[in-house]
């Protein structure tokens, strides 16, 4: 018996960087989207015009790069926080009221941080590369507290490879 190299056949189709941009734009308000793959695949790239192709449509979008400084609560939140801020998204006092001594304290605060993203009444894209070096179950469950609060509004994207 000889060894026979062919390459295998895919019956289904493979999703190019359109496709994936078309359903998410068109998927009314996703709370949430995940972009999961191996480094280099294209995920910060297909992330970045989705979220230009929303913009576009007169979505606010914000990018927050995350890294492995950004791990643990009080830094991620204090990034995310900082960087919303700093997107005139919503006021600084609002956003950093539930943060003391560097540290996320107070999570009934994301109720009034959603209601503040809620109110400027047009949608928001937050989006999150390189999440998974700084996601722990803590900051996730944070981030669907939040994502829950200002529903109405606010759109969030995450990626991380594997």
């Amino acid at each position: 018996m000889h060894p026979v190299a062919f390459q295998p056949i895919s019956r289904h189709r493979f999703a190019t960087r359109d496709d994936i941009i078309g359903r998410v734009v068109a998927t009314p308000r996703p709370a949430l989207v995940v972009f999961h793959g191996a480094a280099g695949i294209g995920k910060s790239t297909t992330m970045g015009q989705v979220a230009e192709t929303l913009a576009g449509d007169g979505a606010r979008a914000v990018w927050i790069g995350l890294s492995a400084d950004d791990r643990g609560d009080d830094r991620f939140w204090r990034h995310v926080l900082t960087t919303v801020s700093a997107a005139g998204l919503a006021t600084e006092s609002t956003l950093l009221a539930g943060l003391r001594d560097g540290g996320f304290v107070d999570r009934a605060q994301f109720g009034a941080i959603g209601a503040e993203l809620a109110a400027i009444g047009e949608p928001i894209v937050i989006a999150f590369d390189d999440f998974h070096l700084a996601a722990t179950p803590s900051i996730e469950d944070g981030l669907i507290e939040l994502l829950a609060a200002a529903h109405s509004t606010c759109f969030s994207m995450a990626l991380s490879h594997a």
